[in-house]
């Protein structure tokens, strides 16, 4: 995962508000930017990619946005977009006129004209979806576009506050797989949904093919030093013949897949300032080797250096 950022600093101000217009074309939406009356304009936007979602996070001075068809014609794949903004009341026109508070979150449909107004220096979470991800979570997602999720709700507030958590900084230097990232915005976006009366997905609507749900299972699972193609198997009630039969489908193997997973968590957690207290043999411990010179060894062949180097290139 890389952390992107882009920034009004060094732009004449003229062409700020033009220049994130252009920027949030290519990252989020098109829309027609207008700058808030008073000030040069200010922006700065963060962002990280995590496939299906992408997790920006904007700060800056007041500003107007419109999405009309011009601009919607400029985005002819359908996604949907989670906004929440931490610090300040706002307003949206989108299937209607609507008025948020701090923590308040809305979905808005990429389909669907918008108007938005930030009328105060503002710290706003923007989270991009694709379409096919958040259908096997909400059947109709284009139905719960425009309506407020309240950070007051039962369920909106368990989305919320997650919501209001996550920054493309954090998410980049997470020891986490992104997979459990994205599948909790899902989680928490369903039942919200579910709570205000939209229907989620049904369970076998979208399932995953067998190979990338084995391949989940592990990467899950890859901390446990005893586990085995057998457990995993069991996990998605399937027989261990027909998982190896679907691992060796994409030209892989369950032991190479279980070794990755480990190597992987590994480096998140000798890239993180939050584990830089603990030893290079802990952390192979705590992603699953249970033996140190093993650690060393599959971390080598997988980034071509040892746990130790990666450590210090992170520390430089």
């Amino acid at each position: 995962m890389r952390l992107q950022t882009w920034t009004t600093e060094g732009v004449p101000a003229a062409e700020r508000p033009a220049r994130f217009a252009e920027v949030c074309a290519r990252t989020l939406l098109a829309q027609a930017v207008q700058a808030g009356a008073g000030r040069p304009f200010e922006a700065t936007l963060e962002q990280v990619d995590l496939g299906p979602i992408s997790i920006v996070n904007l700060r800056g001075s007041p500003w107007q946005a419109h999405r009309g068809l011009a601009q919607i014609a400029r985005d002819p794949q359908r996604s949907f977009h989670l906004l929440l903004c931490r610090n300040v009341p706002w307003r949206l026109v989108h299937r209607g006129e609507i008025r948020l508070a701090p923590g308040d979150a809305v979905l808005i449909d990429s389909f669907l004209a918008h108007d938005i107004e930030l009328g105060a220096s503002h710290d706003l979470v923007h989270i991009g979806i694709a379409e096919s991800w958040i259908r096997q979570w909400i059947a109709d997602p284009g139905a719960l576009a425009g309506r407020p999720l309240r950070a007051d709700d039962r369920w909106s507030r368990a989305l919320t506050s997650y919501l209001s958590a996550l920054s493309p900084g954090f998410v980049a230097r997470a020891p986490l797989p992104p997979k459990v990232i994205v599948d909790q915005v899902g989680v928490m976006l369903a039942l919200a949904a579910e709570d205000h009366g939209f229907a989620c997905a049904s369970p076998g609507a979208a399932q995953a093919p067998l190979e990338d749900r084995i391949v989940e299972c592990i990467v899950h699972r890859c901390n446990d030093p005893a586990l085995t193609a057998s457990a995993v198997a069991r996990a998605l009630d399937i027989s261990i013949r027909t998982l190896h039969r679907a691992l060796a489908s994409a030209g892989k193997t369950f032991g190479a897949t279980l070794v990755t997973a480990r190597a992987q968590t590994a480096l998140r957690m000798l890239e993180s300032s939050r584990f830089s207290r603990l030893t290079v043999a802990e952390i192979g411990r705590r992603a699953g080797f249970s033996d140190a010179s093993h650690f060393t060894r599959a971390f080598s062949r997988s980034y071509g250096r040892t746990p130790s180097m990666a450590r210090c290139a992170t520390a430089a």
